[in-house]
């Protein structure tokens, strides 16, 4: 149990409010003092409201002493959206020049919490990064919608996976791409570990003795060349990564590349 000093006070302008769509709406023509809203972290708080993720904290809503909406907007318009009620921290009267140090602190990257969650440094970027390619699969669509408590929750998941691949290709600096790792860590409960680690090593060194090997070193080729990271870029080499790894099972010397709309190596629940 945390033991209060002597010299701690109940703090008198702060209330629990169960906050409802009509509430936040009203609330909302109160808004004239504040930031640009970002559609796009409204629509991140309405997807986590909807899925039941949405967890009250010490940060809520806060009006100034005659009423005005000093912090919450994105909070409130995704409460409208959702058409749900969620229980909020609301702060009142709060001196209007408290908006200079309002979200002036560092704020937690998804690294961060991912690894005060998992209590572990050990994790890194890699793991986060080969993850979101992972979960986006064959369309390469960028997974920055996902909140932090989703990151741990799939981490968590498809941890010895995404740790296997990040420990084999992580330091393979033009080869170990987010893309290529997240295939090989989707084929990673597919393909027979002795497999997997035997294409990875050709595909870093561009050795070996397999019939796939020039493909491989093809592959290798094509990987270095892409430079952008535009998602045109990022298909084209998912897809030859994943063929490549096919025709390197079949122990075949060529391959084709049909259009890229078929997962080799499916996740359950994902496809």
């Amino acid at each position: 149990m945390f033991n209060l000093p002597r010299n701690a006070r109940p703090f008198a302008n702060a209330y629990i409010v169960t906050v409802t769509p009509e509430m936040a709406r009203q609330w909302l023509l109160k808004n004239n003092f504040n930031r640009a809203q970002r559609p796009d972290l409204v629509a991140d708080y309405v997807r986590q409201i909807r899925e039941g993720r949405w967890r009250r904290t010490h940060q809520g809503i806060a009006f100034t002493e005659n009423g005005t909406l000093l912090d919450g907007q994105h909070r409130l318009f995704a409460i409208v959206e959702a058409g749900i009620a969620v229980p909020m921290l609301v702060f009142i009267n709060e001196p209007i020049e408290n908006h200079l140090a309002v979200d002036g602190g560092k704020r937690r990257t998804p690294l961060d919490v991912v690894r005060l969650e998992i209590r572990s440094n050990s994790i890194k970027a890699k793991h986060l990064s080969t993850l979101k390619a992972m979960i986006a699969g064959v369309f390469c669509k960028s997974q920055n919608h996902l909140s932090s408590q989703e990151v741990v929750e799939l981490l968590r998941r498809h941890f010895r996976a995404v740790d296997w691949t990040v420990d084999m290709l992580g330091k393979a600096r033009e080869i170990g791409t987010p893309t290529v790792m997240g295939v090989i860590a989707r084929a990673y409960n597919a393909v027979p570990a002795e497999r997997l680690l035997e294409f990875c090593s050709m595909l870093i060194t561009g050795q070996g003795d397999h019939p796939s090997l020039g493909l491989i070193r093809d592959l290798r080729e094509f990987i270095t060349r892409q430079r952008d990271r535009q998602e045109d870029t990022r298909r084209a080499v998912y897809r030859r990564v994943e063929y490549v790894l096919q025709a390197f099972l079949n122990n075949e010397s060529t391959c084709d590349f049909p259009p890229y709309n078929k997962e080799l190596f499916p996740l359950y629940g994902h496809n």
